[in-house]
């Protein structure tokens, strides 16, 4: 009996780790897919510089002279237009939060206070 529940329990650990695991990976999915927040962003600019310099040792190691400048410039091509994608993509999710950004500032700052005066009564400030 006590063996049967240990059993039991060790499985429903296993299959939560498995699914966290699961989500873990589909929230990065799609952190990279569909960036909002700065850490998105900041994500994506970190992955293109690891694939840059993959790139870049690739090139290094495997070509020289006119080739490998070839393959630089079209490596420098690449990495601009993917620059250019993610800032697109940038001032597509600053267009959706700005506005809620703003109204949750405007939000914070209506907040009404009281404050007791010398004569003990309640006074808006």
């Amino acid at each position: 009996m006590q063996r049967d529940r240990r059993i039991q329990w060790e499985q429903e650990q296993e299959l939560k780790i498995k699914m966290g695991k699961q989500e873990y990976l589909k929230k990065q999915y799609e952190r990279r897919m569909n960036p909002k927040t700065k850490e998105d962003f900041d994500l994506l600019f970190h992955a293109l510089e690891v694939w840059k310099q993959e790139e870049l040792s690739n090139i290094n190691r495997t070509l020289t002279g006119p080739e490998r400048k070839a393959a630089l410039y079209t490596l420098l091509e690449q990495e601009a237009q993917l620059i250019a994608s993610i800032s697109r993509h940038k001032v597509d999710a600053a267009k959706e939060t700005g506005p809620k950004l703003i109204q949750n500032l405007l939000n914070k700052v209506n907040v009404t206070y009281y404050i007791k005066t010398i004569s003990y009564k309640p006074d808006l400030i």
